[in-house]
């Protein structure tokens, strides 16, 4: 709802009373939402007092340009009312502030913009956009947005997007944004409160809150709330309370696994973690570690064989395995062993010394 003045002109000839009338004109205005940009670290640095406040004043009050050139945010063409120029294409030597911007903008350091972003905008270091980015937003260093991304988005050092995301999301170090959908790059870590349908890719660690539909994949860790419907391919850990799919890593914990998961040391609450130790004919003892899903699970196994040479022989080894319920508490099972042996005396490393065992 929009208010304005009326004004009246009373001449101070007469001193009759007057009853003046009026009538309420309301009108509905298009809703927006207001993302005070000017609280980011960047704009407190470099946009004047009396930029913010001209900004705060006419937050509703904008005009456009088709082109503009500026060298510093409140020097340039038209400098007096920089934050409420709505752009077509902008040029900033230094640095920017603008209200929009609608076909491309380059700056040398810095782009801030209050509200959204369409087609190109490249920073030498920083990008900071209060509304939505569509297109490509290439930033040196920072990426900062705090509406929906739609677009390519490449942060040398991070990207931090305060809404959702859709589309390719590229990072030196570190990715964070709410809901997305799409491939996500982090040279270190990325971080996604859900995630549709998509990938991360990251050097270190992957992070989601609920994961739809897709694949995790990092260099060490990979975490999730629940993956309805993926995959995780961790180098050391992967770990969801909920999965539906497989897990491949060294360490996969899950509470519940509807799939399968492939590594030395698995464990899901509702599958297969046992301890046994057995003995053949052969006078081998074996001591086997059984972790994973029933459909698919792993062994690794140790062990000592009596053999013809002085001490005998260690074995260690791993495999996979399937059970499953024939009738009753009657059980079947297959498994699969790549099995090393080396004398007790000194380690062989001769690993074509194997030996396959199947059950």
């Amino acid at each position: 709802m929009s208010y304005y003045d009326t004004s009246f002109t009373v001449e101070g000839r007469s001193n009759t009373p007057l009853k003046i009338g009026l009538t309420p004109n309301i009108t509905t205005e298009e809703t927006f939402t207001v993302h005070s940009i000017e609280r980011h670290w960047l704009a407190r640095s470099v946009i004047g007092t009396r930029q913010k406040i001209n900004s705060l004043n006419l937050k509703n009050y904008f005009y456009e340009r088709k082109f503009q050139l500026g060298f510093w945010p409140g020097i340039g063409t038209k400098s007096a009312l920089k934050g409420q120029q709505e752009n077509k294409i902008s040029f900033n030597v230094f640095g920017g502030y603008a209200a929009q911007v609608d076909a491309f903008e380059l700056g040398g350091l810095f782009n801030i913009v209050q509200k959204h972003v369409r087609s190109v905008q490249i920073g030498g270091l920083f990008n900071v956009v209060g509304g939505t980015v569509n297109g490509v937003q290439i930033g040196g260093l920072n990426n900062y947005v705090a509406g929906d991304v739609t677009a390519l988005q490449i942060g040398g050092l991070a990207n931090i997007n305060k809404s959702n995301t859709t589309g390719l999301q590229i990072s030196g170090l570190y990715n964070q944004t709410q809901l997305f959908n799409g491939l996500q790059i982090g040279g270190l870590v990325n971080q996604t409160r859900n995630i549709n349908g998509g990938m991360q890719v990251a050097g270190l660690v992957n992070y989601t809150g609920q994961f739809k539909k897709g694949v995790q994949l990092s260099g060490i860790a990979n975490i999730a709330r629940q993956v309805n419907k993926g995959a995780q391919v961790g180098g050391l850990v992967n770990y969801t309370p909920k999965i539906n799919g497989f897990q491949l890593g060294f360490l996969n914990l899950a509470d519940t696994l509807n799939g399968v998961s492939i590594g030395p040391f698995n464990y899901s609450r509702n599958g297969k973690h046992s301890l046994s130790l057995s003995v053949q004919e052969n006078q081998q003892v074996n001591i086997a570690y059984k972790s994973g899903s029933y459909k698919l699970y792993n062994i690794v196994q140790v062990g000592w064989l009596n053999s013809n040479i002085p001490g005998g022989h260690y074995l260690f080894g791993y495999g996979l395995g399937s059970e499953w319920k024939l009738k009753g508490k009657l059980k079947m099972a297959t498994e699969l062993i790549n099995l090393h042996y080396t004398p007790t005396d000194h380690f062989d490393t001769d690993y074509s010394n194997l030996f396959f065992s199947r059950y």
